[in-house]
Order: structure tokens, then sequence, then C-alpha cells
């Protein structure tokens, strides 16, 4: 039997030497976008790169895919640090899964595994991650697994469901923790332009509330709509972009 058996705290003095205290910054935010014409220098394909002035950066995003859009959105809800994964546009949406999804070529991370590397070439580890507007459901099961790999949380939409039940079935695909499916998607009051047939970025405003209340709330919050009265709930919101079915007559 043991004994130097202690009942209670137990507290160890270091006196040699200084310790810094490690801290985990869970306010970057991990994005994957496409656009084509965004500037290559600022933005270069499948590499990770760290902007801590979103408004700024979205100057050099381009027009097309993805993401101008996503930054805008971001941007009105926080100036937040994110790191931006930008890959190609592909023709097919299998073809753009891959390239979103992405891999290991020549040792080098590509798609959304570049995220893996942000702390090593970036000294940040993203923990707020999304693919807006392109999460379809083998996009969103690869990033929930990133997600848990970085110890972070994935923001997903719905993606295709029209009905609130599609939504709910569509949930039964996730039943990890680090996942939070969003549906419907938001109206903005001032939408960035987009191509036609683009859906909207849904998980980039998302995203950025729990990044925007997490300094004077101190911890995570979920994200709450216009039709809630809570507090934490995104700017330049105006509604939702699907209106519950009337209810029947009796």
């Amino acid at each position: 039997m043991a004994t130097d058996y202690h009942h209670g705290v137990r507290v160890l003095e270091l006196t040699d030497g200084t310790h810094p205290i490690t801290t985990v910054d869970t306010a970057v935010i991990g994005i994957i976008a496409t656009g084509d014409d965004a500037d290559a220098d600022t933005f270069p394909l499948n590499t990770p790169v760290l902007k801590t002035n979103i408004q700024a950066a979205a100057g050099y995003a381009g027009s097309t895919g993805t993401l101008a859009a996503t930054l805008d959105a971001i941007a009105d809800q926080a100036n937040a640090a994110c790191v931006v994964v930008r890959v190609p546009t592909a023709a097919t949406e299998a073809e753009q899964n891959t390239a979103i999804i992405g891999g290991s070529v020549d040792g080098k991370y590509t798609g959304m595994k570049a995220l893996l590397a942000a702390k090593s070439q970036l000294g940040v580890k993203p923990r707020i991650l999304a693919v807006p507007g392109l999460d379809t459901l083998p996009v969103a099961t690869e990033l929930v697994g990133i997600a848990q790999k970085l110890r972070g949380f994935a923001y997903l939409s719905a993606y295709g469901a029209a009905t609130k039940e599609d939504a709910v079935k569509y949930r039964e695909n996730f039943g990890q923790r680090e996942a939070m499916l969003l549906w419907p998607a938001s109206s903005l009051s001032t939408p960035p332009p987009a191509p036609p047939g683009t859906p909207p970025p849904r998980p980039a405003p998302s995203a950025c509330v729990p990044r925007s209340t997490k300094r004077p709330a101190g911890t995570r919050r979920s994200p709450m709509w216009c039709s809630t009265a809570s507090p934490a709930f995104p700017r330049m919101c105006t509604g939702i972009c699907r209106r519950p079915a009337p209810m029947p007559t009796i």
C-alpha cells in the first residue's frame, strides 16, 4: 500500500527557471473556397494562408467562386483570424469534391488536408471549419474528420435539403459531436454577388458567431438566428431563405 496518499489538491511549485503557460486559441477560422480569378500571390492554390484583415483580403479574392462571398460574409461578423485554402474550380461535382477533399502530392497536403499543415507553416491551428456553398455530403464527412484531428468544429449546411424533413434526414449522416448542421440559409441585407445557381455561403457567417462571442462571453456559443431573442445572431441578416409551410386548415 502506498504511504504517501494525499486527499485533496497537491501543488507542485517549480522554482528553477521560467515555465511558459500554453494556451489554446479556439477563435481561428479555417475555410476552403474556390476563386479562379483570385490573386495567386495572396491566395495560392492548395496552400494555407493566414489572413487577419478579412476585409482587405477580400479585395484580392476576385469575383468568381465562393472565396469572395465567403470573406465578405465573415467580414460582416468580425475581423477574425482566418486560414484560407483556395482550391481550383472543377467542371463536375465529383471532381470538385475531389479537389476540396484533397490529399498529398509530393509530400504536400492539398485541399482541406492543407489545414492540417497550418500549425507548422503559420503558427496557428484553425478550429472553426467550413466549406461554404460546397459542403456536399462527401466533403462534409471529410471535414468532420479534419475537425476531429484539429480538435475543432465543423459548420455544415444540409446540402440539397429543400424541406425541414430533408434536413432532419440529412442529419442522420452525422453522429460526431464536432459537426453542427445548419438549415435553412439566412438572407443577407447586402448579399455579395454570386454566379447563378451558387448556393449561399451559409456556414461563413455562422462560423463567425462563436468566434465573435468567444472573447466577451468566454465560451463558444451556438449560432442563434434572427428569429430568436439571442444576441448572438449574424449581422446583416434580414431573415431566412426558406419560409415554413403554412399550417393546414381544419
